[in-house]
């Protein structure tokens, strides 16, 4: 075929037998493309929202290509930048945003689920329960020995303390038969369906059949190996979706292992590890497998690289989205910029890094040869000349960071179905995502909220004024069809709602702007209101459909706001409270939070104790609290409300909101 192409272009007239062979051969080849093409249509026919995969990712064919990828992907990370690094907004760290509480109805009456991102996708938590009995999983306490006495009168010495870590079933029902029925001696996140207990941990997760209570047994078990280790999970439909990470091997690299399941070994092979075709940052594998929660069979397998812990899951009843951040390029972005420099550059500098730049060198060639050409030329320059020219770039610098952002900090995403784990559609988007509520899946539209300017990876001397937030939606090939762009200039992006046609973005800095955007146009998205009050929401939640509870911080204290949203285009803040808390795990991580649609209450743990607030007639109202160091969780089974601590559990009648009973744990 290169000869044939040679030919061509040399106009050079090719043996005509050669000729009609390189026809033939050509001919066959597209008919090849063509019938796996058809196949491949007619196998994914059935499901319309797949598409075609495109050419925008590839899979490793051996462990020498994927070797040859990491050599280029540590270039890129070796790369300094010779100026000063950005200076940075303070912020509190892992600020997570909302879900979904939902409630169950069954024979056992109505009872509390998990608070999850997804109605129907169920995430991992130190509490659940079905009805009857409340699964606990509380880390690590310590054993108590009693100890050994033998016939003569001699005390065997104790054991040195050692902490079990446990998971506790207490029956819950009937009120005043309160009490721990059975222990597990795992201890973790838990996940429950099908009369199966899962208990997930950091390396291992363990599957225990709880039809009878009283004697849980063990049905299946995963181990992942040394090098990896668990990033999450969502259980649908009764198939558990694992995320692990696996740190990069770089003497061999692939195949990977990362797990073993009831004893056989996950094996995922080079060709099943995918990548951007474009070089990025990598130090791990990320391994997504889909496992039937009865058997722990791993039904479906496929991997993908990333970097560190940046990478982000977002998981609709559709698909899984797996994001990773992609690298600024320095080399070629300088190379932009001193290209443009002709009124202070010599022509002959201009005509030399021209050609550097096309030259088949790595970026840290480039950027080496780069600084030596510019500080050649400074060192010929008197040094006044040179304080002038440093001041001059300085400020031209920063103009250029400002007016090209969306090509510094970028974000790549991966789209996979939930049958196979087929990867099905690739893109990018500029900036960084805070967490997994700042995507959203809607008609087969992603749509997801990014901060630009507001991360260590460019080190340019600017201002922290530089930062904006945008918003994207894709569409199902993952192309972008809409944008709304600009969002807090000089804040960062701290929560994200995605409600039907609206979004809510929360940025800050020094005030909060609570903006409302319309979504009802996918290619048309707008900004239709904004309120700015003081401090900060981090968590929010829909309470009505045109009321909004936002829990985060003003000055030390924890702050809740109710944001009346009826008016798009005027959202207010119609209540406030302010507790004598520092702190709540809610502001990191939105599992901790309970609703209770029903009672029009809702709950969240501070450092001191629980907190019980109605939300009827659109106020807020301290209902109950409850002082009680440790306060974890709290669930709701029938008209009886238990707040969970490390200690004990609390028994709330929620018609009187008094006592009536407790369990020392």
């Amino acid at each position: 075929m290169t000869d044939f192409l040679n030919i061509f272009f040399q106009r050079k007239k090719p043996n005509q037998t050669v000729f009609v062979a390189i026809v033939i051969l050509i001919v066959a080849l597209a008919g090849l493309v063509y019938v796996t093409k058809d196949r491949e249509y007619r196998r994914e026919k059935s499901n319309p929202l797949i598409p075609i995969l495109s050419d925008q990712l590839d899979t490793f064919s051996s462990a020498d290509d994927f070797k040859e990828y990491l050599i280029n992907s540590k270039q890129i990370n070796d790369i300094a930048l010779p100026l000063p690094e950005v200076r940075m907004l303070s912020e509190p760290a892992d600020l997570p945003l909302t879900g979904e509480v939902k409630t169950s109805d069954s024979q056992s009456g109505r009872f509390s689920l998990t608070n999850v991102q997804v109605q129907g996708i169920d995430e991992p938590d130190i509490v659940k329960t079905d009805g009857e009995i409340i699964y606990l999983s509380v880390p690590r306490r310590f054993e108590v020995f009693e100890p050994v006495v033998f016939r003569e009168g001699r005390v065997a010495p104790l054991p040195k303390p050692d902490f079990v870590n446990t998971t506790k079933l207490i029956r819950a029902k009937p009120i005043d038969k309160l009490g721990i029925i059975s222990k597990v001696k795992e201890q973790g996140n838990l996940l429950l369906a099908e009369k199966v207990l899962v208990i997930l941990q950091n390396k291992k997760i363990t599957a225990f059949a709880v039809d009878d209570p009283t004697q849980p047994s063990l049905i299946w078990q995963i181990e992942l190996t040394d090098k990896s280790s668990l990033v999450t999970a969502r259980l649908y439909q009764n198939k558990i979706f694992i995320v692990s990470r696996s740190q990069v091997d770089f003497s061999a690299p692939c195949p990977i292992k990362p797990l073993i399941s009831n004893g056989d070994e996950l094996v995922v092979p080079c060709q099943q590890i995918y990548h951007p075709v474009e070089v990025i940052p990598v130090e791990s594998v990320y391994t997504l497998a889909k496992v039937d929660i009865g058997s722990g069979k791993v039904e479906a397998k496929r991997a993908v690289v990333g970097s560190g812990y940046q990478s982000v899951v977002y998981m609709s009843p559709n698909f899984i989205y797996l994001t990773y951040p992609l690298p600024a390029r320095p080399a070629q972005h300088l190379f932009d910029f001193w290209l443009r420099q002709s009124d202070l550059l010599p022509a002959d500098i201009i005509s030399h890094l021209a050609d550097v730049q096309k030259y088949n060198l790595s970026d840290q060639a480039k950027m080496a040869e780069l600084e030596a050409t510019i500080n050649r030329w400074k060192a010929s320059l008197s040094s006044d000349e040179r304080l002038q020219i440093d001041n001059d770039i300085n400020n031209r610098l920063v103009d250029f960071y400002q007016n090209n952002l969306r090509r510094f900090d970028k974000t790549g995403i991966v789209k996979f179905d939930l049958d196979s784990l087929k990867v099905v559609a690739k893109s990018e988007v500029p900036g960084r995502l805070l967490n997994q509520f700042s995507l959203d899946e809607n008609d087969g539209n992603l749509r997801l909220a990014t901060t630009l300017g507001a991360s260590w990876s460019w080190r340019w001397r600017v201002n922290n004024q530089i930062s904006v937030s945008d918003l994207y939606i894709l569409d199902k090939g993952l192309k972008q069809i809409g944008t709304v762009q600009n969002l807090g200039k000089g804040e960062r992006i701290y929560a994200v709602r995605f409600l039907g046609k609206y979004g809510y973005v929360v940025t800050f800095r020094q005030t909060d702007p609570f903006y409302v955007i319309d979504l009802s146009r996918p290619s048309a998205p707008r900004l239709l209101g904004e309120l700015k009050i003081p401090g900060y929401s981090s968590y929010l939640h829909p309470l009505f459909d045109d009321l909004i509870l936002g829990v985060g911080k003003e000055g030390a204290q924890v702050k809740l706001s109710l944001f009346d949203v009826k008016d798009p285009q005027n959202p207010q803040e119609i209540g406030k409270y302010m507790l004598a808390e520092y702190f709540s795990e809610v502001l990191n991580n939105h599992r901790a939070f309970l609703v209770d649609p029903d009672k029009k209450i809702f709950f969240l743990p501070g450092n001191k104790g629980g907190y019980i607030f109605s939300f009827a007639d659109k106020k807020l109202d301290l209902v109950r609290a409850v002082n009680l160091k440790g306060v974890l969780r709290a669930v709701y089974i029938d008209d009886y409300f238990y707040i969970i601590s490390s200690n004990e559990i609390i028994v709330l009648d929620q018609n009187s909101w008094q006592e009536v009973n407790k369990l020392t744990l």
